[in-house]
C-alpha cells in the first residue's frame, strides 16, 4: 500500500481511482502485482523552477542516475525561465571538474558562458517561429553550462535579475519618451540623444539653483522649465533618468521646505503648454506630516485654460404643500323623547 500512495505523490483521488481499476476483473491482487501496477501509473509531477535550477548544478546521489534525457526533461517543465536561472546562478555553483583550482574554475566558466550565448543564438531563431529547435536551446542553455559547472550551488537558487531589469528599462524608456513629447518644440533630437545630452545638463540647471540659492532660486527653474514646457512632474522625471545606479542625485540635496515653496510657486501661476495635461484624482495632504508630500499643496485645476470647470447644477426648489383647511364641527345630534 505504501508503494501505491508513493508512486500516485500521495494523491488520495488517485490510489482510489487505481484500486478501483486493479479491482474491477479480480478483487484480490498480490504484492507483486501492487508494484508493477504502480510504476506503471506512476504520476507525473511538475517541479518549481527553483529545484530545477538546483538539479542542474547538483552532483550526489540525488542526480546520479539522471540520463541526458532526463536533464532534457527538467528544462521542459518550464522551458521559459530555466536558461534565465541557468544563467543566473551558472557563477555561483563550484565545478566538481575544478578540483579547488581557480584557473580550471574560470576555464569551466568561459566554456558554460561560451555554451549559453549559443543558447541565446538558437531562442532568437525560436521567437521566429522555430519552435522545433527547444531541444536545442535545452542544449546550450541548460544541459551543457551544467555540465561544465556541476558540484554544488553555494547557496541559495538566486532569482534572475534581469527580469526586474528588463521592468525598470521599459518604465524608462517610457518616462523618457513622455519626456520628449514634452520637449519636442523645444528641442531637435531624438530620445537617445535626449537622455545622453541634453538631461545631465538639464539636471544640472534645474536643481544648482535650488541646491545653491534655495527659496531665491524657484523663479529661476520654473522660468526654465516653461521655456521647454515641461510640468512639475517631469522635474522629477529629470532627476531620476539622469541620475545612474550609485551616482549623486542633486534632488537629495534641497531641502523639503525649498521644495514645497517650488511646488506651491508653480501651482500658482499659470502655464499655457501645447499639449494637454493628464490630470488625475488630486492629493489629500497627510495630517501631522512634515515631508515633501505634507508640504505641497493640491494642484489648482482653475488655472489651465485647457481643463473646463463642471458646474454643478442647482437643485430644484420644493414646492409647498397647500395649507389644510379646518373642518367643521359636527352637529349635536338632538336629544331622545323619553
Amino acid at each position: 500500500m505504501q508503494k501505491i500512495v508513493e508512486s500516485a505523490n500521495c494523491d488520495i483521488r488517485q490510489v482510489l481511482n487505481h484500486l478501483c481499476m486493479w479491482t474491477a476483473s479480480n478483487k484480490s491482487i498480490s504484492f507483486d502485482q501492487a508494484i508493477g501496477e504502480s510504476e506503471r501509473a506512476k504520476k507525473d509531477t511538475k517541479m518549481g523552477i527553483f529545484d530545477v535550477a538546483r538539479l542542474f548544478f547538483t552532483l550526489g546521489e540525488e542526480t546520479r542516475k539522471y540520463s541526458y534525457l532526463d536533464y532534457q526533461e527538467l528544462y521542459f517543465q518550464d522551458y521559459s525561465f530555466c536558461p534565465m536561472f541557468v544563467q543566473e546562478n551558472y557563477p555561483l555553483s563550484s565545478p566538481a571538474k575544478a578540483k579547488g583550482n581557480n584557473v580550471q574554475t574560470l576555464r569551466c566558466l568561459s566554456k558554460a558562458a561560451d555554451s549559453l550565448c549559443e543558447g541565446n543564438m538558437v531562442e532568437a531563431a525560436i521567437r521566429m517561429e522555430n519552435w522545433s529547435l527547444l531541444p536545442t536551446q535545452a542544449h546550450f542553455s541548460a544541459i551543457m553550462p551544467g555540465y561544465y559547472m556541476r558540484g554544488g550551488l553555494r547557496g541559495m537558487v538566486q532569482f534572475p535579475l534581469m527580469l526586474g531589469q528588463m521592468s525598470k528599462t521599459k518604465r524608462c524608456d517610457s518616462l523618457l519618451q513622455e519626456l520628449l513629447n514634452h520637449m519636442i518644440l523645444s528641442v531637435n533630437t531624438d530620445k537617445r540623444q535626449l537622455g545622453m545630452e541634453y538631461l545631465p545638463i538639464l539636471k544640472h540647471k534645474l536643481s544648482s539653483p535650488l541646491i545653491k540659492k534655495e527659496v531665491e532660486g524657484v523663479q529661476e527653474v520654473i522660468d526654465l522649465m516653461n521655456h521647454y514646457d515641461l510640468l512639475r512632474d517631469d522635474w522629477d522625471t529629470v532627476m531620476e533618468l539622469g541620475t545612474f545606479t550609485n551616482g549623486n542625485n542633486p534632488a537629495l540635496q534641497i531641502s523639503t521646505k525649498t521644495k514645497s515653496a517650488f511646488t506651491r510657486t508653480y501651482n500658482k501661476q499659470g502655464h499655457a503648454t501645447p499639449y494637454a495635461i493628464a490630470t488625475g484624482p488630486a492629493k489629500k495632504k497627510k495630517a501631522g506630516g512634515d515631508d515633501e508630500q505634507s508640504g505641497e499643496e493640491e494642484e489648482d485645476t482653475s488655472l489651465d485654460a485647457m481643463i473646463k470647470a463642471v458646474q454643478k447644477k442647482k437643485a430644484p426648489a420644493k414646492r409647498k404643500a397647500p395649507a389644510k383647511t379646518k373642518a367643521a364641527p359636527k352637529k349635536k345630534a338632538p336629544a331622545k323623547k323619553k
